[in-house]
């Protein structure tokens, strides 16, 4: 990764107006995916409605909807395969939200979200990992809420740092019920709609990238 680009991530994720206090330890790392809807002032998802970030830091979010059809092709993605165990289900757990950003960035602007702070197209709506990581925890919510998770259960989101080497970088959290492990779901290294990243969380916490 050239110097431009990674200055360019390294700012993209520091720059919120008056949000310095959220990476430093207020918002990054909410005690609760449930808690972390309400510091970000987004209403809990219910009825095919919900709230979602559109901007970087989560400073401005905009309600959409997801309708009957659309949560019917969820749906069938999280029971595609017949193959019941952890690791399946963490792969359509990985697909389902590739499909739900395709579903609601053309919604609500974001269909054009490039990966890792890249620059989109002029008047398009960029997120950072702040906001991937909101808008991935109401996406889990979401499976949660519809009985389609049987073995995982959502965790509090996780932030890594300069103790690790690595820029501030923040990542939706899932724990496997059987053995406790806990896997980093993370979308931030793709362009919007692409299956998120889920690899264990000890491994993203050292510094992981795809590539």
């Amino acid at each position: 990764m050239s110097f431009i680009t990674t200055s360019r991530i390294f700012a993209a994720c520091f720059k919120f107006s008056g949000l310095t206090l959220v990476i430093l330890g207020l918002g990054c790392s909410a005690r609760s995916p449930e808690s972390l809807l309400s510091r970000y002032e987004i209403e809990f998802p219910g009825d095919g409605y919900l709230m979602v970030c559109v901007s970087y830091g989560c400073r401005h979010r905009e309600v959409t909807f997801i309708d009957s059809l659309e949560w019917g092709l969820v749906v069938q993605m999280m029971e595609q395969d017949d193959s019941d165990s952890p690791e399946m289900e963490r792969k359509r757990i990985s697909e389902s939200i590739g499909l739900m950003e395709r579903i609601i960035g053309p919604k609500v602007g974001t269909e054009d979200n490039q990966a890792r702070n890249q620059p989109g197209p002029p008047g398009s709506r960029q997120l950072d990992c702040i906001a991937e990581m909101v808008n991935t925890n109401i996406y889990l919510l979401l499976l949660d809420r519809g009985n389609l998770l049987g073995h995982h259960r959502l965790a509090e989101p996780a932030r890594r740092g300069p103790l690790n080497l690595s820029f501030w970088h923040n990542t939706a959290v899932i724990e496997e019920i059987e053995t406790g492990r806990r896997f980093a779901v993370d979308p931030w290294f793709f362009d919007n709609g692409h299956p998120a990243a889920i690899i264990p969380l000890d491994r993203w916490m050292s510094g992981y990238s795809p590539d």
